[in-house]
């Protein structure tokens, strides 16, 4: 724990605030903090645990404000569903930097992906026969099947040629 005046981190233990935590103080500069001082969620009454499961119940399973402080209440802590209101609107852009870092891109299927392959290897077959040949969907269709591509695909490039 560092101090938010000076930065240093030599503390003397100083007592115990209302809450039953832990004050520390700076031995430069005599400043007096809780372990709370560089949280998150200081300045709130209920505790770090208490609040970040609230935000995580809303985020994870999109329950009203209600609801969530319902089911505090059910577990003996009586919140006002504002204050599960103001806990969300301040934490939610915290949980989404922190969860960033750990986000996998959406991936196309894999059926998706090798059509998509497939497609692109023939469009320079297409554009060099359709010149030389007569009827540009025998052009579309030898490509294909040069290419190993299924007569799906072939009939959608050969749809996509006419349109």
């Amino acid at each position: 724990m560092r101090c938010r005046r000076c930065a240093k981190e030599q503390f003397v233990k100083a007592g115990r605030d209302r809450a039953g935590r832990q004050i520390y103080q700076c031995a430069t500069c005599d400043r007096r903090q809780t372990d709370r001082a560089t949280s998150a969620f200081r300045g709130y009454r209920f505790s770090d645990d208490l609040i970040a499961l609230a935000v995580r119940w809303y985020l994870r399973f999109r329950l009203p404000y209600a609801d969530i402080a319902e089911l505090l209440a059910e577990r003996g802590i009586h919140v006002d569903p504002s204050s599960v209101f103001d806990w969300v609107q301040r934490f939610t852009q915290l949980y989404e930097e922190a969860a960033r870092p750990h986000r996998r891109g959406r991936r196309p299927s894999r059926s998706a992906e090798r059509l998509r392959r497939r497609a692109c290897a023939t469009a320079p077959s297409i554009t060099t026969k359709r010149s030389t040949t007569s009827r540009p969907s025998s052009a579309i269709s030898a490509a294909c099947r040069r290419a190993g591509a299924s007569p799906i695909s072939e009939r959608v490039l050969t749809s996509l040629h006419y349109s």
